[in-house]
Parts: C-alpha cells; sequence; structure tokens
C-alpha cells in the first residue's frame, strides 16, 4: 500500500513531498508553540487537600514522613506543631508535631524545645535507634500530655509526648 502512494506522488508529479513545509523560509520563531502534556498528568484533581499536597511534593528530596508532615500541617489536618511552651496552649491529648532538639540527661530522655522547654519522651535511655540523634534538630509526632503518668514522672508540669513516631530531622 505504501509502494503505490509513493509511486503515485512520483507520477502525478507533485512538487514536495509531503514532509515538505508550506512555507520554507519561515524560521523556527515563527512556528507555532506547541505545549507537550503527560496524560498520566491529567488525572482527575486531588479530593482533599492532603491528596493535592502529597502529590505536588513527592518530588521532594525529603522523607515521606516528613512530607506527610508538612502536609498535615498545611491543610490543617489534625496535627500542630510544636517550638515553643506557648504552642502547648489546649494541645493536651491531641496529636503535635514537636520541634527541639534531642536531649538526654539523668531525668531522662526529652526534646529541648527552642525557648528551654523539655518535652519528655521518657524516663530511660533513647528508644531504639534513636541514640545517634542525641543533639540534633528533630522533628516528633506523638500525644501531648500535661505530666505524665505519676509513678513515672520526676516532674509532673513537664509536658511528655507518648505514641510517638521515628523522628525526622527538622528543617
Amino acid at each position: 500500500m505504501l509502494s503505490r502512494s509513493i509511486v503515485f506522488l512520483l507520477l502525478s508529479g507533485c512538487p514536495r513531498s509531503p514532509a515538505t513545509p508550506e512555507n520554507p523560509e519561515s524560521s523556527p520563531e515563527e512556528a507555532p508553540k506547541v505545549e507537550v502534556v503527560d496524560p498520566t498528568q491529567q488525572a482527575l484533581p486531588a479530593d482533599t487537600c492532603m491528596d493535592e499536597c502529597m502529590r505536588q511534593n513527592m518530588a521532594r528530596a525529603v522523607a515521606a514522613e516528613m512530607i506527610e508532615m508538612d502536609c498535615r500541617q498545611q491543610c490543617g489536618v489534625d496535627v500542630q506543631s510544636v517550638a515553643v511552651a506557648n504552642d502547648f496552649a489546649l494541645q493536651s491529648g491531641k496529636r503535635v508535631a514537636v520541634t527541639g532538639t534531642l536531649r538526654q540527661s539523668e531525668e531522662g530522655i526529652f526534646i529541648e524545645l527552642s525557648d528551654g522547654t523539655k518535652v519528655f519522651l521518657g524516663y530511660e535511655g533513647p528508644p531504639h535507634g534513636w541514640k545517634g540523634l542525641i543533639d540534633s534538630k528533630i522533628v516528633v509526632e506523638g500525644t501531648i500530655r500535661e505530666g505524665a503518668v505519676p509513678e513515672e514522672s520526676l516532674d509532673r508540669n513537664t509536658p511528655h509526648l507518648v505514641d510517638f513516631n521515628a523522628p525526622l530531622p527538622a528543617l
């Protein structure tokens, strides 16, 4: 079939091939702009703020957990950021993302906030795998409690983080 088309073009005296442009003197700058769109990116819009945020940020060179925490914060989804003592107001019993420096003392393991407030994680050594993070700035998501279970606490007025996730480096 293709050979018949070529023969027809040759016999019909066609002055130019179909690949020859209409106006060979025109410059590439005058060519119409064509936008190439990846059909896989034409998905339906995200159902929620979280979905959209996660989709937009997945290309970042950051742990997925950190991206999720950022998106939760940006979208106002059940996790508030805590970096100073005043941020604890009305947060008792809620999930929070605590940002500070991981410290260890005779009192236990804690996150020291920028204003010097201590948020205790426990009263013994650091959780498994956390020892190398001592004196590093981290973000840990967990449930905040004003004071601790009385038999565990050295200082019942100190905030404690329970049910916490693995730490992530703070940006």
